[in-house]
């Protein structure tokens, strides 16, 4: 059965920057395949300055023009409306697949393009199969983007609107993949410029919600995660929709604006109450989470103890071991810690956050460890995600420096103290 997703791009490549496009890139097939700008003039009975003005992109060629210079070279263009038509349609169906997540049909979608692959790199549907192949490259198989993906933004200016948008989701995706929060945030930028596709700007309020959220500029990310959950919700994405808006509910707890953040945590109760367990245990540490900022350290202490949630999520042991210290029971919070240290010897980051806790509850301190640790800490804070936790180690850290008179790391981490405590 046919995919019955309206479209997600409007391909329409029967217009003038779709021929200038396959002008210019006749050029660039002309001089691979070693044929002269003169020869192939005088065998296609046009002027050379015409046939350079086409392969500059000065000049928009008729269909037929084309056509002639291609099999001047001996290079195939398939110009075949209703198979064009076809093609569109299928390669609409991948994207819109995508960004459902539906991976049956991204499957059947791709099935349904590899038997047209060796006509689409050469039809007015270039540019979009080579954004098709990008995305594979970037989602199926965690690879760089072609050179000949990168060659479009030569085009740049005779791509459509929607390609602009897709060609940049695309690059801006695979740098968010590799860490380049820079790059990948310019990207999403310049697709919320157009402002012409609601389930590509739904994208890049996502991406941009949570490049910035990694930045701790928390009031900018709430806008754009409010933004995404509206497209997406508009869009029919239940899915994405849901992963933005715990993101937001993160972000609302972090800024302390609690009405709305228990007000999002109800609802996303209630649309969950019969969903996924991974998102009941997510909803769990939230709805602790909250308690804590609330100051409610009882009512927390038990929901950690409900649905055996220590063995789940590491964080919560350092939650709990904290908590215990809050109301008086330093001796358990630190008999917890080391509990849990004889049990988790993989040396993770929340790993060696506990062990840091548990030598400040007992003054044992492995200078060799800590010291390492304050210093990734100081230089990669963002990998603990919450900022009251963060806030909370870099105390520790403070303390920690003072006992042991190391001035220049007091500086260090009084700086950097100082800097967090504007996020709110």
């Amino acid at each position: 059965m046919p995919y019955n997703h309206e479209q997600f791009l409007i391909v329409d490549y029967n217009q003038p920057q779709t021929w200038r496009i396959l002008g210019r890139r006749f050029g660039r097939l002309r001089e691979a395949k070693g044929y002269s700008l003169r020869g192939i003039s005088r065998s296609v009975n046009l002027s050379p300055s015409l046939v350079s003005a086409i392969e500059n992109g000065k000049s928009t060629p008729h269909t037929d023009t084309l056509a002639a210079l291609y099999e001047a070279i001996k290079h195939p263009l398939t110009l075949d409306h209703t198979w064009l038509s076809d093609a569109a349609i299928k390669l609409n169906q991948y994207i819109r697949a995508l960004y459902d997540e539906d991976d049956e049909q991204v499957r059947l979608s791709r099935e349904a393009i590899k038997p047209l692959e060796a006509r689409l790199a050469d039809s007015p549907l270039y540019v979009d199969y080579t954004i098709f192949c990008a995305i594979l490259d970037v989602v199926d198989h965690r690879k760089e983007p072609s050179s000949e993906f990168q060659s479009l933004y030569d085009y740049f200016e005779d791509l459509t609107s929607d390609q602009r948008d897709l060609l940049n989701a695309t690059e801006g995706y695979d740098a968010f993949l590799k860490g380049n929060y820079l790059l990948s945030e310019s990207r999403f930028e310049s697709v919320l410029n157009h402002h012409v596709n609601s389930l590509m700007d739904s994208l890049a309020h996502s991406h941009l919600a949570m490049i910035k959220a990694k930045r701790f500029n928390y009031y900018s990310a709430l806008k754009h995660a409010k933004e995404a959950s509206r497209f997406h919700a508009q869009n029919n994405n239940l899915k994405r929709k849901i992963e933005i808006d715990f993101l937001q509910l993160k972000l609302l707890i972090e800024l302390r604006q609690l009405d709305e953040a228990m007000s999002l945590y109800e609802n996303l109760s209630y649309l969950l109450v019969h969903y996924l367990q991974d998102y009941q245990e997510r909803l769990h540490f939230y709805r602790i989470y909250l308690a804590y900022v609330y100051e409610n350290y009882a009512e927390a202490l038990e929901m950690i103890d409900q649905k055996d949630a220590l063995a789940k999520d590491i964080r919560l042991t350092f939650l709990k071991a904290h908590l215990l210290n809050l109301t008086g029971y330093k001796k358990e919070a630190a008999e917890l810690l080391k509990k849990a240290l004889n049990v988790r010897r993989v040396k993770t980051d929340f790993v060696l956050a506990m062990t840091f806790y548990y030598q400040t509850l007992t003054r044992t301190y492995d200078h060799q460890l800590v010291e390492p640790f304050i210093h990734e800490l100081l230089k990669n804070p963002e990998r603990f995600e919450f900022l009251d936790f963060i806030q909370f180690l870099f105390s520790l850290a403070l303390d920690y420096a003072h006992l042991n008179d190391r001035m220049n790391l007091m500086k260090a981490i009084s700086l950097k103290i100082i800097d967090f405590s504007k996020v709110r």
